[in-house]
């Protein structure tokens, strides 16, 4: 179960919803990525917790070794996925001016498809801090992007889980995220990450000049990322995981 319900704006994952209620149904056990997601199953359809397990989202492409290294001056705060309402990138848009008193050399990568992207073009208030790749893009590039960046920041409104964190990590980049959905599962506040609250630009702002600002902190930070991709978020830690769940399943 990924998504219980369908997220706002997410036009591609509504789905068929009564394939999807007829699957809760019949099924004999559910798999979540998240603890979150574990307590909405329960709560919408009335699944039993013994009925549920978890096995968290890991990533599911391994790193590219043959990426472009980029030499340059500016730090990179990517965003990257698809673009729709509930992933919050106006509060990134409207962070970026709060940035820019206090950091000058950064850029803003903003990598993904989705709605239509000119209302966010309309926001953005100084453009030379941006980089626009609006369309999805190979896995190379997305290696070469978080293989250059220098944090990953998901401005998220709502979320269950996300994909984005787990291959963060496995290139060992702190991730500043809003605190919805079972994303704390994954970013360890003031560990290999900061959390924030959703839909505020300035606690947003202030996180990421925090890690910006002090670059021993930031090392530290993404040394915790990689560690904990390592032990809890790998392909083999998640497959493991999830076999167990299907030999439980098949003795209920």
């Amino acid at each position: 179960v990924h998504d219980p319900q369908p997220h706002a704006g997410d036009k591609m994952s509504k789905g068929d919803r009564f394939t999807a209620l007829l699957g809760y149904h019949l099924s004999d056990h559910f798999v979540v990525h998240g603890n979150n997601i574990k307590e909405q199953v329960h709560d919408i359809f009335n699944i039993k917790y013994e009925k549920i397990s978890m096995v968290p989202l890991g990533a599911s492409i391994r790193p590219i070794s043959k990426v472009k290294i980029k030499n340059s001056s500016n730090l990179s705060i990517l965003f990257f996925g698809r673009i729709w309402k509930y992933k919050g990138l106006k509060y990134l848009i409207k962070a970026e001016p709060l940035i820019r008193r206090k950091i000058d050399n950064f850029k803003i990568i903003i990598a993904g498809e989705g709605e239509d992207f000119s209302k966010y073009r309309k926001m953005i208030k100084n453009a030379d801090s941006f980089v626009i790749k609006n369309y999805r893009v190979s896995e190379t590039e997305m290696s070469e992007l978080f293989m250059n960046s220098s944090v990953v920041v998901l401005p998220y409104i709502e979320a269950t889980q996300t994909g984005i964190v787990p291959f963060a990590f496995m290139y060992g980049k702190a991730v500043i995220a809003t605190d919805v959905g079972s994303i704390s599962d994954l970013v360890d506040n003031e560990i290999n990450g900061i959390l924030v609250p959703p839909r505020d630009s300035t606690a947003l702002a202030n996180a990421i000049i925090k890690l910006l600002s002090d670059e021993n902190e930031l090392k530290v930070y993404s040394h915790n990322a990689r560690k904990k991709y390592e032990v809890s978020l790998s392909p083999t830690k998640c497959t493991y995981d999830t076999l167990k769940t299907y030999k439980k399943s098949l003795k209920s």
